[in-house]
């Protein structure tokens, strides 16, 4: 099929390309909350199961932390951009 019209060409192609990062920002932050609380959920078990949290469960608990932390923030800020385009 020959396209004449390269501005909609342009355009279609633009949005498809949009379609795909918004799928794989998507999928990048599931995988991110899912290894957030996957590496905070153990350590709060233990917590709760001796009353204070073993040295080995710090380094995925701070993990968790700060990959939930920093998705948050990141959605929040995308939010504030979004609003401020719309």
């Amino acid at each position: 099929m020959n396209v004449s019209n390269e501005s909609l060409l342009n355009r279609i192609m633009i949005t498809e390309r949009n379609k795909m990062k918004k799928i794989a920002i998507l999928i990048a932050a599931m995988v991110a909350v899912f290894v957030g609380v996957g590496g905070i959920l153990p350590a709060l078990a233990q917590v709760r199961d001796i009353g204070e949290m073993p040295s080995a469960f710090v380094g995925s608990y701070t993990l968790g932390v700060v990959l939930l932390t920093s998705l948050g923030a990141s959605v929040i800020s995308y939010a504030i951009k979004r609003r401020h385009a719309a």
